[in-house]
């Protein structure tokens, strides 16, 4: 009785059968397979078409499995972006992107903003800041989000949390454009708190 399954067989058999159930045999036709090469013949073999609705539950999802890289572009999506101390210091001058432009025909949906305000050891000095706001593409852009004062947030000595959330009136949005966070009249001076901000978004195919 053979020992193992040749390559040449197992190609054949793989490319006949793309989802294997229980053991293969066969005889030795040109040498036994090494792990590498066994992984790379399996990989791929079990395709979309040969599962069944609804045959992969939840408790068959590994814990955090599904990133929002893996989603359909059009479903919620989130994203983890740090805002240093450096760049809350010229906000003004150079808002902080979000997410990045998605690409020509595409446009970004803003769902909502929340930001996590790391006390570190000096307030910043508001000065004449104005509003917090989401924005498309730069200060001068559409408004997405609603507004936070800088007041009350950015001068804050204790850790503090805000959220910025859809705005309510009627935007025309813009293709292919990012999200970006925007502070009105001037950026804050001193300072050394960092931001901790997590976005969530949707892209929109436009079909044109």
């Amino acid at each position: 009785m053979a020992k193992g399954i040749g390559k040449t067989e197992l190609e054949s058999i793989l490319a006949s059968y793309p989802r294997m159930v229980g053991s293969l045999r066969g005889t030795n036709m040109s040498g036994f397979l090494s792990k590498t090469e066994l992984e790379g013949l399996v990989t791929g073999s079990v395709l979309t078409a040969d599962l069944d609705d609804l045959a992969v539950t939840t408790p068959k999802v590994g814990p955090a499995a599904i990133t929002s890289p893996k989603l359909d572009e059009s479903a919620v999506q989130y994203a983890e972006v740090e805002i240093s101390a450096a760049e809350i210091l010229d906000l003004f001058a150079t808002p902080k992107e979000l997410v990045a432009a998605p690409g020509a025909g595409k446009l970004l949906e803003f769902i909502s903003l929340l930001l996590a305000y790391d006390w570190g050891t000096v307030a910043y000095t508001i000065g004449t800041a104005g509003d917090l706001q989401v924005k498309y593409t730069d200060g001068s852009g559409v408004a997405v989000s609603t507004t936070r004062a800088a007041t009350g947030f950015l001068d804050a000595v204790a850790d503090t949390l805000s959220s910025l959330d859809k705005l309510e009136a009627t935007v025309e949005p813009e293709v292919n454009a990012p999200l970006v966070l925007t502070i009105a009249t001037a950026s804050p001076t001193a300072g050394d708190s960092p931001i901790h901000a997590r976005v969530a978004y949707r892209v929109h195919a436009t079909g044109l």
